[in-house]
């Protein structure tokens, strides 16, 4: 949350309503694509962990935390992929 409130102080001071606006929708797009779903699947990941070791189950508990760095590191992958494209998507879509 800190670089993306930075980046709109240091572009805010250029004085170029444009690129601040395209500061802006970099990080609105940032915090939807990238944040918000890792965020959400490893606060999953906390909650399962959590679990198993209240319940004494620590191996299961590395089982989840192994799992998860698989399951997000796939699903990382995509995400990469489309913000690498995001400019031709983006202009596509108008």
């Amino acid at each position: 949350m800190g670089i993306e409130t930075l980046n709109m102080i240091i572009v805010g001071k250029l004085d170029n309503t444009v690129d601040l606006a395209a500061v802006g929708l970099g990080n609105v797009i940032l915090t939807m694509c990238v944040l918000s779903i890792l965020l959400g699947m490893n606060t999953a990941l906390e909650t399962m962990v959590s679990q198993a070791h209240g319940a004494g189950h620590l191996q299961l508990g590395g089982e989840y935390l192994n799992r998860m760095r698989i399951i997000l590191t796939l699903t990382f992958i995509p995400i990469t992929v489309f913000l690498w494209f995001a400019k031709p998507i983006l202009i596509g879509l108008g």
